[in-house]
């Protein structure tokens, strides 16, 4: 995954497998507008995931591109996504900087 992109086969009821890919970021940045609109109670330092949660992001998900997500692959995605962005966290040396030196821009 060093462009950053989180590629996965999806297998249908009747054997046969499509191939899929995400921008990792895109994927956490729309998890975690799901986690947050959702309160996800948080257990051990993780969230815990709900049915509805899980529903809305399948649903968002088949939106960006995912044909026939449903709540199970949206949770592999979930998870393979939080574990991706830290992947490639590390394969940085620092994070990079705006001219102005802060790691993000400024809120409009």
């Amino acid at each position: 995954m060093e462009d950053g992109t989180l590629r996965f086969k999806v297998r249908s009821q009747d054997g046969s497998e499509r191939e899929h890919s995400i921008d990792v970021l895109v994927l956490r940045l729309v998890c975690e507008e799901l986690e947050d609109k959702h309160r996800l109670p948080e257990v051990d330092g993780r969230y815990k995931p709900s049915a509805e949660f899980l529903t809305e992001l399948a649903g968002r998900l088949c939106g960006l591109g995912v044909d026939g997500c449903t709540p199970s692959i949206a949770y592999q995605l979930w998870i393979a996504g939080a574990g991706g962005l830290a992947a490639l966290q590390k394969k940085t040396s620092e994070t990079p900087q705006s001219s102005s030196g802060s790691e993000s821009p400024p809120n409009p």
